[in-house]
């Protein structure tokens, strides 16, 4: 058992954990030194660390992360399972290449990957259960080696923050379930993608350069598209009219999206799916509502009295900060939609000071 604060340290050889085994308690079990741990009966453990290059987590049983795997080195291998539970986090931060090898990892809760090395699976699954988060922060290739492998899809699985490419090799298939949220960058799917009806790619749009500024799915070469296709804008980002964007760039394309949806709210869009590409073209642009006047503030009560100036059946957030520091702003409860020239909020009387500010919502 490892105590809160206390490490267990499976360093060299092999541990075969057998019926009866158990890796109870709080503290931080480690695998290291080039040791294999091998469950062969299901075991829990609350927080592993795998940490060394040749170390291995194999087995034919199920081994569940209860709270946190930290993966910087090290292969996963034999038949059985490796189970992130819902609430559970894996940290996939590694400098160089980790492994599955005909096993299955599997995501119930959130995976990110900010590591600068390849992921490499060699008859492995990844599957990303209904509710499970497989966050992509870098630009790291995912590959096979000699078995074709596989990634389902339940999930969402999005990619943020880095503005390069994510390349599945040619035998590693992305089958979409569920969601693919691409917020920046390029995933390039060279082993194939398919998605069910009831899939959903979204591509969140911030400017007119590809990866960089939005995000798209590239697929050299079959594709046969299907569920749905929404765009999100983001940064307060604006396009004009007759600006377009290839969300989706295919060897050849057949079938089309089943719905398409837009914040019509500010742009009107339209989808066109070119054979071997699906273009969104900006058809109108809706002016945004001028920026909101916060009028001087009075009390009423236990209250402060937020008045600005506001157009109709726009919405606003008002927001709080101490100390005008960027970091700091926080929302007030409840979104105003106004329903005159002006709009008011009320905050409760603060014992500091408070700075407040005035959002137009999308």
């Amino acid at each position: 058992m490892a105590l809160p604060g206390a490490l267990v340290d499976f360093n060299g050889g092999t541990f075969n954990l057998n019926p009866g085994a158990q890796l109870n308690g709080d503290g931080l079990y480690r695998i290291s030194g080039g040791a294999t741990l091998s469950a062969n009966a299901d075991v829990t453990i609350q927080n592993l660390d795998f940490i060394s290059n040749q170390s291995a987590l194999s087995g034919s049983a199920i081994v569940t992360i209860a709270r946190l795997l930290n993966w910087t080195a090290g292969g996963m291998n034999g038949t059985g399972r490796t189970f992130i539970a819902g609430g559970a986090s894996l940290n996939l931060s590694n400098a160089i290449s980790v492994s599955i090898g005909n096993r299955t990892l599997e995501n119930a809760g959130t995976v990110t990957c900010i590591g600068s090395a390849e992921f490499v699976a060699n008859g492995g699954v990844v599957t990303n259960r209904p509710g499970g988060l497989f966050e992509v922060q870098n630009d790291a290739a995912i590959r096979h080696l000699i078995a074709a492998s596989r990634f389902d899809n339940a999930g969402t699985f999005r990619k943020r923050i880095a503005t390069g490419t994510n390349s599945l090799s040619s035998a590693f298939a992305f089958n979409n379930y569920g969601t693919v949220d691409l917020r920046s960058g390029t995933l390039a799917a060279n082993g194939g993608y398919t998605s069910s009806s009831q899939a959903s790619l979204n591509c969140t749009i911030g400017g007119v350069v590809p990866g960089t500024n939005f995000g798209r799915l590239v697929v050299p070469g079959a594709l046969s598209l299907n569920g749905a296709l929404s765009i999100a804008l983001t940064n307060d980002y604006l396009p004009s009219t007759n600006d377009s964007f290839a969300v989706v760039s295919a060897g050849s394309r057949s079938g089309t999206f089943t719905t398409f949806s837009f914040p019509s709210n500010l742009v009107t869009m339209q989808l066109s799916n070119a054979p071997n590409a699906v273009i969104v073209s900006v058809t109108a642009v809706t002016a945004p509502p001028p920026a909101p006047l916060l009028l001087t503030p009075s009390l009423s009560g236990p209250n402060v009295v937020l008045t600005w100036t506001a157009v109709s059946n726009a919405t606003y957030r008002v927001e709080f900060n101490p100390d005008f520091a960027t970091s700091n702003w926080s929302s007030l409860p409840g979104d105003i939609t106004a329903s005159s020239n002006t709009a008011t909020k009320l905050d409760l009387l603060a014992p500091s000071n408070r700075f407040y500010r005035v959002r137009v919502l999308p």
